[in-house]
């Protein structure tokens, strides 16, 4: 007669709380991975509007300094406001709404005359 404790083989509680460990390590990657990819489109969409800001202080950049004037861009998203510090010494602040819910995007920097 075969004695019952030689046979070799995994019982039904020892496959269950494999399946189960397996599971909850498969469902935290799913999980690691849905966030990631929500992150990522995020940030795409904060560069895109960094670039659009970008773009438009390259604009002023190459306009001559009196002609400088507040204006709005990228469909009323995006304004310019120009302060006058100096006569020569501008201050211009770039507000943009990129994202509903979320405070704009402002960036400012100085522009001289010279």
């Amino acid at each position: 007669m075969r004695n019952k404790t030689s046979l070799h083989g995994f019982t039904l509680i020892e496959l269950l709380l494999s399946a189960l460990i397996l599971t909850l390590i498969a469902g935290s990657f799913s999980l690691l991975f849905s966030r990631s990819a929500k992150l990522t489109g995020s940030d795409q969409e904060f560069l895109t509007a960094l670039n659009v800001v970008k773009s438009q202080a390259e604009e002023i950049r190459s306009k001559n300094f009196s002609k400088i004037n507040p204006y709005d861009f990228d469909n009323k998203k995006g304004k310019v406001e120009v302060i006058y510090i100096y006569q020569d010494l501008i201050q211009l602040k770039f507000s943009y709404n990129w994202k509903k819910n979320k405070p704009p995007m402002e960036i400012y920097t100085m522009r001289s005359k010279y």
